[in-house]
C-alpha cells in the first residue's frame, strides 16, 4: 500500500486539490467546482489515482 497525501483548499466557487507521494514528491495537482457534481469528480479522480500509483 503506497499512502498518497491529499490537500484541499476550499473555496466558494473552486476546490484545488494537491496530491503528494509518500517521499514529499509532488503527484498531481488539479481543481474542481465547489458543488456536488465536484464532490463526485474529486471522488472518482482520487479513486483513479489510487490505482495508478507503483
Amino acid at each position: 500500500m503506497n499512502p498518497l497525501y491529499v490537500g484541499i483548499d476550499v473555496s466558494s466557487k473552486s476546490n484545488v486539490v494537491y496530491l503528494m507521494l509518500l517521499n514529499g514528491n509532488k503527484h498531481s495537482s488539479f481543481s474542481v467546482a465547489n458543488s456536488q457534481d465536484g464532490s463526485v469528480q474529486l471522488v472518482k479522480r482520487l479513486l483513479c489515482f489510487k490505482f495508478s500509483i507503483p
